[in-house]
């Protein structure tokens, strides 16, 4: 295992996918001359997965997601004036879903 720190530019989208080596730690999002960076601790001989973001502005709502979903937030940021909320789309465990009834 070889763990790395590692940073990841973002684009101000409701989602997009970034593909991170397996057991990927998130540790913040920062912007850093001008660009919203995610840093990871990664294990650079991990194979990949792909891991989905979401940044939304104060005051926009959350993008559309499946029921076996949810939102994790990792940080907030300002860029410009502006503040970022940025999240990663998560399945749900099984134990979460229990109740959730589908197709109703």
């Amino acid at each position: 295992m070889h763990n790395t720190i590692y940073e990841y530019k973002l684009n101000v989208v409701e989602k997009q996918r970034l593909f991170l080596p397996l057991g990927s730690k998130i540790l913040s999002v920062k912007v850093q001359r001008g660009n919203i960076c995610l840093c990871a601790m990664i294990d650079t001989t991990a194979k990949v997965e792909e891991r989905v973001i979401s940044i939304v502005g104060t005051g926009n709502p959350l993008p559309k997601i499946n029921p076996d979903q949810s939102f994790v937030h990792i940080d907030t940021i300002q860029q410009y004036g502006l503040v970022w909320h940025v999240f990663e789309i998560v399945q749900k465990d099984m134990d979460d879903l229990k109740g959730v009834r589908f197709g109703q």
